[in-house]
């Protein structure tokens, strides 16, 4: 897992940084967390769905459908042209952590293990000890989607209490072989269909009804995802998953 530090003048002031070269960071995830103002975008080519972490549901971008195999990466780890890129994958190895002692305030961080000295990489600062022009434009990148962080949080929490929530059973075709894949979640249109007026109305007032029809159109999305599956097990022969096609979300 990645050792995230806050950006610094003081501690940081002559440091640069380097940028990924490729997303090979991201080829053994299959699942990231998105923000409700990522949705519009993310649903054009990717399923969207929620898992459950510490007893609550986040709202996640779907990547593939076998565990630790990120279905949008080419085989040099590049992103599928034409394929939305999550921001927590866009801003790398940038993001806004919350601070320990005040969980509304975050700050600016930086992957530790991209940080160098002398020549080689990007300034973090300039001569002025103020951030850079360019480390400027992924901070306010991060601070424009993350003012819809609570926003997604509290929709999320919404859903669940209404019961609109339930387990998405996905079968995966690997080949000539079937894979049931648990741990993803998805809308209950049938509760949704029987919500009383009093529950639709807090709904609506919670936002959470663009998430909502975000998360049921985008499910068409998995057909995409076979087709990559499909494609890439024809050159890889597909192996039975021990796993039990059960994904670990323990990194969220």
């Amino acid at each position: 897992m990645s050792s995230y530090v806050p950006v610094h003048s003081e501690l940081h002031q002559n440091k640069r940084w380097l940028r990924h070269p490729t997303f090979d960071f991201a080829k053994n995830e299959i699942v990231t967390p998105i923000f409700a103002n990522e949705l519009v975008d993310a649903i054009h080519t990717l399923p969207v769905a929620f898992v459950k972490h510490d007893d609550r549901f986040i709202l996640v971008a779907v990547m593939g459908l076998k565990p630790q195999e990120n279905l949008m990466l080419t085989e040099h780890s590049h992103w599928l042209d034409g394929g939305y890129i999550p921001l927590t994958y866009r801003t790398r190895p940038f993001i806004l952590l919350e601070m320990p002692d005040n969980k509304e305030q975050q700050v600016l961080c930086v992957e530790e293990s991209n940080l160098t000295e002398g020549k080689i990489g990007e300034p973090l600062f300039n001569e002025n000890g103020q951030i850079t022009e360019t480390v400027n434009e992924i901070f306010m990148l991060l601070s424009h989607y993350n003012k819809t962080r609570f926003l997604t949080t509290d929709i999320c929490t919404a859903l669940a209490d209404h019961g609109l929530i339930q387990p998405w059973d996905l079968t995966v075709h690997d080949g000539d072989i079937e894979q049931p894949l648990s741990g993803l979640y998805r809308i209950n249109e049938t509760a949704l269909s029987e919500l009383s007026d009093e529950a639709f109305l807090a709904l609506r007032k919670a936002a959470a009804f663009p998430v909502i029809y975000a998360q049921l159109l985008s499910m068409n999305n998995v057909v995409f995802l076979s087709k990559l599956l499909v494609n890439k097990s024809k050159k890889t022969p597909a192996q039975p998953e021990k796993s039990g096609g059960t994904f670990n979300f323990s990194g969220l």
